[in-house]
């Protein structure tokens, strides 16, 4: 099965998993559902998360004290969550509430980033129409959770701060100040889609980028036993530092969430 082999097509989606030399087709009957490599990983991600975390909460459930290392490190991994994004944004009841939904926004936005680093692996937080969706369904809790607590219209009115000024005055500026909150609103959440995106697309288009030089200095003679090693090393390189960035960006992602979902629920004054 041939395919252009171009930065960006390894960083699209496909209906084949890329492995070091060559490709495999997925079969046909997930195409006729539609499903392509990057449902795929979304699928094996949100399989990861019930294989690991539903015996865990069996494990704490069953165990005043988490005992063994596997289970310390996850219990890890949640307090980390718990503690630096969700009480960072939010605070008493809703913390509490909303845990369970950031442990698994976290965790899904994780395993999406570190599936690219495994052979035949894809990154579907690298696909914009993804990160919409994530981004669409924190502005839902946002409006959800906002209306809920102050009210559907009070949810509206407390986007603008209190007013202290000439009674004459107040009106226009009110209305000036919500449509600039009206519009930070959308924007936020938008922003929030496109970074992840941006980063995770980025990434691994440079890697392909650099993985190329060596493939196009095959047909160079002596030339590529100068540049292979470099594309190696410089490859392992950029492996480390996507590790990192998967994992601060499902960080930052997450921690924008909480504040944007906290600011509505815990409104100013």
């Amino acid at each position: 099965m041939s395919h252009s082999h171009s930065p960006i097509d390894h960083s699209v989606d496909h209906t084949y998993l890329e492995l070091p030399f060559f490709e495999v087709p997925l079969p046909s009957f997930l195409q006729a559902l539609g499903i392509t490599r990057f449902v795929l990983m979304e699928i094996i991600a949100g399989a990861l998360i019930c294989a690991i975390f539903i015996p865990l909460a069996r494990h704490m459930a069953a165990n005043p004290v988490t005992r063994g290392r596997w289970w310390n490190l996850l219990e890890m991994l949640v307090v980390f969550v718990r503690d630096n994004i969700v009480k960072l944004g939010l605070h008493g009841h809703h913390a509490r509430m909303l845990l369970p939904f950031f442990l698994t926004l976290f965790f899904f936005i994780l395993f999406n980033n570190l599936l690219g680093q495994v052979p035949g692996g894809a990154t579907p937080t690298g696909n914009v129409n993804v990160t919409g969706v994530l981004a669409a369904l924190v502005f839902g809790m946002t409006l959800f959770l906002g209306m809920r607590q102050s009210g559907v219209l009070g949810f509206w009115i407390n986007l603008v701060p209190k007013l202290d000024l000439p009674i004459f005055l107040k009106p226009f500026l009110w209305i000036v100040l919500f449509l600039i909150e009206l519009l930070s609103l959308l924007v936020k959440h938008v922003v929030l889609a496109l970074r992840l995106f941006a980063n995770m697309f980025a990434g691994h288009t440079v890697q392909a980028v650099v993985m190329g030089f060596a493939i196009s200095a095959g047909t160079a003679g002596w030339l590529w036993y100068v540049v292979t090693p470099t594309v190696i090393a410089a490859s392992l390189a950029l492996m480390m530092l996507e590790l990192l960035v998967a994992v601060l960006q499902a960080y930052i992602f997450c921690l924008l969430a909480a504040m944007f979902i906290g600011s509505a629920v815990e409104p100013h004054h």
